[in-house]
């Protein structure tokens, strides 16, 4: 299959190859990675059922949805590959690309008239099925919007469910180091000094987790990527987003262990066994 094919290093067919059936063939990067490596596969050979094909072009590298790798792939002449290759009279599909989406429902029409007069029916839904590409994006769309709505879900419960987590570590932390505050508090400090002080350790903590979450989580994406062939794009700003966000957790779930701790009685503090 071939959609927006053209070539990055070396050229395409033309009409004299096609019309010959000429042994000559476009490669993806893959191939010309694997085959080649690091050498210019123009004008070298790659052998399709025995027959060698000579390399003309390089595709540019793509992206594709799956676990398919859409750069390994080798693109001959149809003539070509109909008579020497797949032994076939005809064709089992086509792919039409418009220029813009304004033009898609005209090109159908025009196509269902190309067929009905070459096939001398009335009935074109008879002859030839036309599937609309829009109609496959707006699912994929409607999928992964699903998709990102559950994650948002997964993701709220799981913040949720850490934000309790920290603040309980944190009320623990109080009880454990009464005597510690009440000493500070009989040295001079203040409301406010104690309120701070664990509210940064809380911080800390959240944002030392959120960095190990980016961490852990950029890794996994790489190493998918890596094996599926996908281009993974992780952003400054959704880094910085993600850091902020912990932060912001570490505050909220932060403030009752830190206010408890900034209104315990020192003398009372001191006592504490």
């Amino acid at each position: 299959m071939m959609r927006a094919s053209v070539p990055e290093f070396g050229r395409f067919f033309n009409e004299e190859e096609i019309r010959k059936r000429a042994r000559v063939a476009v490669i993806g990067t893959t191939v010309a990675r694997e085959l080649f490596e690091g050498k210019d596969p123009v004008g070298q050979y790659v052998k399709l059922n025995r027959i060698p094909f000579l390399v003309i072009g390089v595709l540019p590298e793509k992206s594709g949805p799956g676990w398919h790798d859409v750069n390994d792939v080798v693109i001959v002449p149809l003539s070509t590959a109909m008579y020497r290759l797949l032994g076939k009279t005809r064709l089992d599909s086509v792919d039409v690309e418009v220029k813009s989406a304004g033009l898609l429902q005209k090109t159908q029409e025009e196509i269902k008239e190309l067929f009905v007069s070459r096939h001398f029916s009335r009935n074109p839904d008879e002859i030839v099925d036309i599937r609309d590409m829009t109609e496959l994006q707006a699912a994929i769309t409607k999928t992964t919007r699903t998709m990102s709505i559950l994650l948002g879900v997964v993701s709220a419960v799981s913040l949720l469910v850490g934000g309790i987590g920290i603040m309980n570590i944190m009320l623990v932390s109080v009880v454990e180091r009464t005597r510690e505050i009440g000493l500070r508090k009989a040295l001079g400090a203040t409301r406010n000094d104690i309120l701070s002080q664990f509210l940064v350790e809380a911080v800390v903590l959240t944002t030392t987790g959120g960095l190990i979450g980016l961490v852990v989580g950029g890794g996994t994406a790489y190493l998918v990527g890596r094996i599926a062939q996908w281009p993974i794009l992780l952003s400054f700003w959704s880094i910085v987003i993600a850091v902020l966000f912990s932060a912001l957790v570490g505050i909220i779930f932060g403030v009752w262990p830190a206010r408890r701790a900034s209104t315990l009685d020192p003398i009372v503090a001191l006592r504490y066994e």
